[in-house]
């Protein structure tokens, strides 16, 4: 059975950490120090993916403001993968925000020249065969072009900046997040 855990010991602080750095590129990671404080202040959910034997497969990272969750963070261990068990994770995580406005960010698909391309693509049919519907817009985010998938509730997209005001306050997300024109 696939729990959902709160990260709270050093030893699944330590795992989550090296999956994170090794799962996400460098320039779209937070600090780590940022995420705990975050979880410290309620903002973030800092989730292990484990079964009932603590057995460590993933992490999930979520932004948390008014009826808002980003899931800024999904990822599986590489010998996890191809099990279905980040299907059974956006589930659970459907279940636990069921009445929040579930979101997330993916690299554009429609950039023909990224070196990555068949793996954004595979990456979004993931999240579309997992009942995530695209939203009508593309975001510019720390300088990546994102686009922005939803669970069942649109988000628009004051919604989505309104979250990075909250974490980074007005000036700087002014700054790092826009629209994106293709």
């Amino acid at each position: 059975m696939i729990l959902l855990n709160q990260i709270n010991t050093k030893e699944t602080f330590k795992k989550a950490k090296k999956l994170y750095k090794r799962a996400f590129p460098k320039e779209e990671q937070k600090p780590f120090k940022f995420l705990i404080k975050n979880q410290q202040k309620g903002t973030y959910d800092l989730f292990s993916v484990e079964d009932d034997e603590s057995i460590f497969y993933g992490l999930a990272f979520l932004v948390k403001k008014d009826n808002l969750v980003l899931l800024d963070f999904l990822a599986i261990s590489d010998e996890f993968r191809n099990q279905g068990i980040g299907s059974k994770v956006l589930k659970l995580l459907q279940e636990k925000y069921g009445d929040k406005k579930l979101f997330l960010e993916i690299e554009n698909t429609t950039s023909n020249n990224a070196p990555n391309i068949l793996q954004r693509i595979k990456r979004k049919e993931f999240y579309l065969k997992n009942n995530m519907t695209a939203q009508p817009y593309k975001v510019l985010l720390f300088g990546c072009d994102m686009e922005i998938l939803s669970f069942e509730k649109p988000v628009s997209f004051e919604e989505y900046f309104s979250i990075f005001v909250k974490l980074y306050g007005n000036k700087k997300a002014e700054k790092k997040i826009k629209l994106f024109q293709e």
